[in-house]
């Protein structure tokens, strides 16, 4: 967590991870609005092969998995959370993608494993809207959250509306992390629970 009155020295590993949480930031909102743009197209009524959204909403949820294995908190529980919640939603996912018939468990297993992912998302937004103040950033998990029951009921306009603002949101957070100088993702290490 942000710490800007402390400056800690930084090795190698945690230049890393601060990279690879930002990494995994920007391909989170990024991997937010491709999807968005695919059921934008099914919205407006143009034929997208349906084998576009299954790698889609898998790349979505690794990068979130990228962000919140690399995610730098105080708190150990919330940090374990966070993290938990990724690879937890990742394994939905796949467990979906495996059955046989994805119309009867197959889908709702995949929407759910989404879902899972999307609430590491929601809380790396809200835990960032203490850094940055981004007006909306707050109402990242509302709008995740009921774009995840629009896309089980599969409504294409929702989705859009739903998510586009969140996508943007993330793609805004993004941008403004990349500003921000690498030590304060680390903030003060006398702080950590271990």
């Amino acid at each position: 967590m942000a710490d800007p009155h402390v400056i800690e020295r930084l090795d190698g590993f945690d230049r890393l991870t601060v990279t690879l949480y930002r990494l995994g930031l920007a391909l989170s909102g990024v991997g937010l609005l491709a999807v968005v743009t695919l059921y934008g197209l099914r919205a407006a009524g143009v034929f997208v092969s349906g084998g576009w959204l299954d790698p889609l909403l898998l790349a979505m949820a690794a990068a979130v998995a990228l962000s919140a294995a690399c995610v730098h908190l105080y708190d150990k529980r919330i940090r374990w959370f966070i993290a938990g919640c990724a690879p937890a939603g990742l394994a939905l996912q796949a467990a979906g993608l495996a059955v046989p018939d994805p119309s009867f468990l197959g889908w709702p297993l995949q929407v759910a494993g989404v879902g899972v992912t999307l609430i590491s998302l929601s809380a790396l937004a809200f835990k960032e809207w203490f850094c940055f103040r981004i007006p909306g950033l707050r109402l990242v998990p509302v709008f995740l959250g009921l774009g995840t029951l629009v896309v089980l009921i599969d409504w294409p306009l929702g989705v859009v509306l739903l998510w586009a603002p969140a996508g943007v949101l993330v793609v805004l957070l993004t941008i403004a992390k990349v500003r921000m100088p690498l030590t304060h993702d680390i903030g003060d290490r006398s702080k950590y629970q271990v």
